[in-house]
């Protein structure tokens, strides 16, 4: 069942994407991700299970949380603050810009847009913590074990989000070598972010954590950015990628307090 949910969740994702292209109209591809929910949601209800066998357990969680978005807060801070410096050692100025941006589509705006990349994140973090790390890790490690469970899944994952490079291709936006190298540094960081989700996941044993860590995760890349006199994250690769890494030491931090 859990694969043909998945397959279900992504042709759901491709339609929105390349079919009704939700995300040049909203910025957001709210019809797949709030279909993947109710997928998700449906797929466990259909078991005779309830949404706590999904990991949807809030007791004893506040500490996790709170070690969780503290160190996030961190991580995002030296980020920033190590790419900032970069720039400005190269010669050129640099400072935090708080704008509501997609980066995917560079789309922009008011109150409105801010709440709608909100909303989106909001049910991309349920929908895809609900499928990678909630039906589909359990699953697999029961037939694996832990930590063939926790690399499929996050490669699996970082393997849904190549989409996007495919769909620059498809527009005419860029070329296949560029996209291609796009791609690969998508997939590496969509997986290393994946497994970092997976092992939050199995050592609080609740989706809360990774779904509170993914979405403020993704809300920093469409809230936070760094502006320079060649424009809005051009070069930011320092930052992406620390900030990508950092996620893998929130881990160690979640062990201590589950002691």
């Amino acid at each position: 069942m859990v694969v043909a949910v998945l397959l279900v969740a992504l042709l759901f994702r491709v339609l929105d994407i390349f079919v009704f292209r939700l995300d040049e109209r909203w910025g957001e591809i709210l019809l797949s991700k709030s279909l993947t929910l109710v997928l998700v949601l449906g797929a466990v209800l259909a078991t005779g299970r309830d949404l706590q066998a999904l990991g949807l357990r809030g007791t004893g969680m506040g500490p996790f949380l709170a070690v969780s978005i503290v160190g996030l807060i961190g991580i995002f801070g030296f980020a920033l603050s190590l790419q900032i410096l970069a720039i400005r050692l190269q010669g050129s100025d640099a400072k935090v810009s708080f704008e509501a941006v997609d980066p995917k589509t560079s789309l922009t705006g008011g109150i409105d847009f801010v709440l709608l990349l909100v909303l989106g994140n909001a049910i991309n973090a349920l929908a895809e913590e609900g499928l990678f790390r909630g039906l589909l890790q359990p699953e697999l490690e029961a037939r694996l074990g832990l930590w063939p469970a926790v690399t499929l899944q996050a490669v699996l994952f970082g393997l849904w989000h190549l989409v996007w490079p495919v769909k620059i291709v498809f527009v005419g936006q860029t070329t296949v070598a560029a996209a291609f190298s796009s791609g690969l540094a998508l997939l590496m960081g969509s997986s290393v972010a994946g497994g970092a989700f997976g092992l939050l996941y199995h050592i609080t044993q609740s989706l809360w954590v990774p779904i509170a860590v993914h979405f403020l995760n993704n809300c920093f890349y469409n809230f936070v950015h760094i502006r320079t006199d060649t424009g809005l994250d051009k070069n930011v690769l320092l930052m992406q990628t620390v900030a990508t890494v950092g996620l893998v030491a929130l881990v160690p931090l979640l062990r201590v307090v589950a002691r």
